[in-house]
């Protein structure tokens, strides 16, 4: 009688954590999001999607201007974006998978946090010829891939 109660016991605190894990868990956010910029002003940004971990942003362009873009990491602190890209903007050539490594997470104090992609014309480019840029982003990374910056 008294191993059926201490089994018992067992398997609910098992069962117990699992659920609570589960529930409390938060997944990265590693779906592709299609980014279209048009870049006739200095800097065009995507959508804000929430950063669950301190992975880098992942980035996907499939088209850009032939001077090249540009990219930066965003963070919301609720009243202001703050770039949060190490080492400032970063190129990254079309056709190529690159991790951009930021701060994004680490600055928010290791918690989930608002985060944008921005692009802008490689330097040399005119903003007012209307160039578009056209790819894949997302807040985490999943996979290897070589860093940008």
């Amino acid at each position: 009688m008294k191993n059926k109660s201490v089994r018992r016991i067992c398997c609910t605190i098992i069962s117990t954590i699992t659920i609570m894990g589960t529930a409390l868990g938060v997944s990265a956010d590693t779906a592709d999001k299609l980014y279209t910029f048009s870049l006739y002003t200095s800097e065009a940004n995507t959508g804000s999607y929430y950063k669950d971990n301190s992975s880098s942003v992942y980035v996907n362009p499939t088209m850009s201007p032939a001077n090249g873009v540009q990219f930066a990491g965003y963070r919301y602190d609720g009243a202001t974006w703050y770039n949060e890209t190490i080492g400032g903007w970063a190129y990254i050539a079309a056709g190529t998978k690159r991790r951009l490594r930021t701060n994004i997470y680490e600055n928010a104090g290791y918690k989930r946090t608002l985060c944008r992609l921005s692009g802008k014309l490689l330097s040399g480019g005119s903003p007012y010829e209307g160039k578009i840029a056209r790819g894949y982003w997302s807040p985490d990374t999943a996979g290897s891939y070589p860093a940008a910056n």
